[in-house]
């Protein structure tokens, strides 16, 4: 799986006889976002509308990095994830042209120069995380105004022709002031450093296509980023390539071979029943104002389960009609990738223009085929094929090996569906405006845990970058754990209880939380675990397990342990 260096070698004007007097910034914009899926200075997608249910709206949020986030580009001078940055723009401009390696060691300066300015106005990550703060609809005409010199209109008609876009057209931008900025770098930027760029920015897209001479260079960048010490193999990332353009097709076929069982579904909604009813228990317990009480539990009460792929997306005929404007040439890889992206800007139309019943489901099923998830915008806990597969699920485990392992991650998921910021997501599929009492009263309601998780987390130095939202996910996944236990111990009842064999010492809630451990046993590297931190705001497993351990009383109460983070997280454990 290569691409040919001279399939991209033409759009590297800058080490060509490139005449700068002929350079049009806007042409090259536009190319790159609509023939080759490049996406300098801003990334355009199609998200639903969160004030229109089942509705789709064009999203143009930032995008223009090389690194995988802004902080990066702020840490020492003599970080070694930035040298390998510049190493690897060095190591590429020189196998591309016949640049010295001086040249070619100034260009990577000052590439990673340029792009620390677009850095320097990137929103963070964690503004994204709250969807009140994204949603800013505004008409093409009125962005003409501030960002006159990035081709938006030219742009979105070229990507979407079916949908007749006009200056009349709305849009949601994700951060208005950091258009209104990265317009006027645009504007501002000399013809040679912005063509540079330009074209960097289409190589480094390419790049982990190319033969084993350019990605060997990617190799040793990647490695320090992550701090993996070898390669994925080339057939895994075809794999994921594939996996990438043909999700449906593949779990359709994964679904058809090896179908659910009748049994695996009863004992997935029966534990997804019982965890609904122990979050509605705890929201009793919560001191919140009795009109937010009302809205959570308005939205619990609607909250749907869907596992699998719905019956009917299984169907040869309609993975076949899904797929019908998809062609793939064996013998071109670089053509295929460019019939592939213009496969999905077509499916990113068909949301445009009108809907399917599924395409919601579809979409995040093919961005979470392994990991339970919560769709906020249609208020569906989501449950892949392949979590409901052996070795990882069996449906006559004991309850509370299935509850310490799938019914985390059901609570997970379920949970989120009540706390910040998929909260601010109604019953109906709608956004909450930002005025709405529910909105502040719903983010202060978790406020003492927070700070309570956020002081236990820089005490024990469980993340080598602390920030308030990073206990955020760490919350949510703290109150899954214990209220997967409520769940366990209410499915258990009245049932007659049975010691498993060999382990006839261990009562069901050890197995429970055993189970629990047993699944967040991983040890990442220093690089990754930053990297999750800084850019998913996640504690690594292990982190997670230690304060679990360390904060949730039935954790200590099962084991015994003397040992106690002083107070109570709050009222949510």
């Amino acid at each position: 799986m290569n691409l040919k260096s001279d399939e991209i070698e033409g759009g590297w004007y800058i080490l060509k006889d490139w005449n700068l007097e002929d350079f049009d910034r806007n042409s090259i914009i536009t190319n790159l976002h609509v023939k080759y899926g490049v996406s300098p200075f801003f990334r355009v997608s199609v998200q639903r509308n969160p004030r229109v249910p089942d509705a789709y709206s064009i999203t143009i949020s930032p995008s223009g990095l090389g690194l995988p986030d802004r902080y990066y580009y702020y840490t020492d001078q003599n970080d070694p994830i930035q040298g390998a940055y510049k190493q690897l723009i060095r190591d590429v401009v020189i196998l591309f042209s016949q640049f010295t390696r001086t040249n070619a060691q100034k260009f990577g300066e000052d590439m990673f120069s340029y792009e620390k300015r677009i850095a320097e106005i990137t929103p963070h990550i964690y503004e994204s995380i709250n969807p009140v703060n994204t949603y800013n609809p505004i008409k093409l005409s009125e962005l003409k105004i501030t960002v006159s010199s990035l081709p938006l209109l030219d742009i979105l008609s070229a990507m979407y022709p079916e949908c007749n876009i006009s200056e009349e057209t709305e849009v949601i931008v994700t951060s208005i002031h950091y258009l209104t900025e990265v317009s006027h770098i645009a504007s501002t930027t000399d013809k040679a450093t912005l063509n540079s760029y330009l074209i960097w920015t289409l190589v480094r897209e390419y790049l982990p296509y190319l033969s084993n001479e350019f990605t060997s260079t990617l190799n040793l960048f990647n490695g320090e980023v992550y701090g993996y010490q070898r390669a994925l193999p080339r057939w895994e990332k075809c794999v994921n390539l594939v996996r990438d353009v043909m999700g449906l097709a593949i779990e359709a076929g994964m679904e058809s071979k090896h179908p659910i069982t009748n049994i695996s579904l009863g004992v997935t909604s029966r534990m997804f029943d019982e965890i609904k009813k122990s979050v509605e228990q705890r929201l009793l317990k919560l001191h919140i104002s009795s009109p937010l009480h009302k809205y959570l539990s308005n939205k619990l009460s609607r909250l749907q389960i869907q596992i699998g792929l719905p019956s009917v997306t299984r169907n040869a005929s309609y993975v076949k009609d899904y797929y019908s404007k998809l062609m793939i040439l064996k013998a071109s890889l670089f053509d295929s990738i460019k019939n592939s992206l213009f496969f999905k800007r077509r499916a990113e139309e068909r949301l445009l223009t009108g809907s399917r019943p599924y395409d919601n489901i579809i979409s995040h099923t093919i961005n979470n085929p392994t990991r339970i998830s919560y769709i906020a915008s249609s208020n569906t806990i989501l449950v892949p094929r392949s979590v409901l597969t052996a070795p990882q699920f069996e449906s006559d485990f004991p309850s509370s090996i299935l509850y310490g392992r799938l019914g985390v991650e059901i609570a997970e998921a379920v949970t989120s569906s009540v706390l910040p910021f998929d909260s601010q997501w109604t019953a109906d599929f709608k956004l909450l405006s930002p005025f709405h009492l529910t909105v502040n009263e719903s983010y202060e309601a978790i406020g003492s845990t927070r700070s309570c998780i956020l002081d236990f987390i820089e005490n024990n130095n469980l993340a080598p970058k602390f920030s308030s939202e990073l206990t955020i996910s760490t919350l949510k996944h703290l109150f899954a754990v214990s209220v997967a236990h409520q769940a366990l111990n209410a499915a258990l009842r009245d049932s007659v209880h049975l010691h498993q064999p060999s382990l006839e010492k261990l009562e069901e809630s050890n197995l429970f939380f055993l189970s629990y451990a047993e699944s967040q046993c991983s040890i990442l590297t220093k690089e990754q675990d930053l990297y999750d931190n800084v850019v998913k705001y996640a504690l690594s497993k292990k982190s997670l397990l230690k304060t679990a351990w360390q904060l949730l009383p039935e954790f200590n109460d099962v084991f015994d342990c003397s040992a106690r983070h002083g107070e109570r997280c709050g009222d949510m454990f």
